[in-house]
């Protein structure tokens, strides 16, 4: 219904959290500074890619994507395939946003964090990479080796590809989107302010141009947190 009501109300797209449990202290979700802890636990959380395919079947015009994923609980075919799925289901109406990851959905979990942002790179390059050809693939990296791996599967509109958006504003991350990504999610005020967020975006292009690409053809998502009173 949310999803329906967005569209309809001329929204252009619908971010969703890939959390498995909140940033909020459990013991401050009390109705003393919340009255919506009566309401919901605040670690009460869905899985995006089931609720993106619900909002794709209900939805017409509203573009979706996760903001965002981790490189570690999933490994990178399993990105593609959703993320190529998801394409056809929502008729070239999604994205992909992708992270190191942060430690809260590793450790209680039995998932250890390990060279996070290799992860993340290895990531957006092997997605990319499934992503755009349909004959089979090869790639040796330091995580991952691909043999003949074959994503048949092309996206619903092969000249407009869904998008892998690079989140965080750290210098690595910076240079993967930059280098391997098709643009950069932030979040303000935890990212930076206004001046951060264009120096970041600056850095990003230079990167982009190093490495032969078009920086304008780069998309930037800023998600910005506001206290409502």
């Amino acid at each position: 219904q949310a999803a329906v009501a967005a569209g309809a109300a001329g929204f252009d797209f619908l971010c969703f959290g890939d959390s498995v449990n909140m940033w909020f202290p459990r013991g401050l979700w009390t109705p003393e500074f919340s009255p919506l802890a009566g309401l919901v636990d605040v670690d009460q959380v869905m899985d995006p890619w089931l609720m993106m395919a619900d909002c794709a079947a209900a939805t017409s015009t509203v573009h979706m994507g996760p903001s965002v994923c981790d490189a570690i609980r999933r490994n990178p075919s399993n990105y593609a395939q959703m993320l190529l799925t998801l394409d056809h289901m929502s008729q070239g109406r999604c994205f992909l946003g992708i992270a190191a990851g942060e430690e809260r959905h590793f450790s209680a979990y039995g998932i250890r964090r390990d060279r996070p942002f290799t992860h993340l790179e290895e990531s957006v390059k092997i997605i990319r990479l499934l992503r755009d050809n349909n004959e089979p693939v090869s790639y040796s990296g330091p995580i991952w080796s691909l043999d003949r791996a074959i994503m048949a599967t092309p996206p619903y509109d092969p000249a407009n590809p869904p998008p892998i958006l690079v989140a965080g504003s750290g210098p690595r991350a910076l240079r993967v989107a930059g280098e391997h990504g098709d643009g950069w999610i932030s979040l303000a005020p935890i990212g930076g302010d206004a001046e951060k967020t264009a120096e970041s975006i600056a850095t990003i292009k230079a990167h982009a141009e190093r490495a032969g690409r078009d920086p304008e053809k780069l998309t930037f998502l800023l998600q910005v947190m506001c206290l409502i009173g």
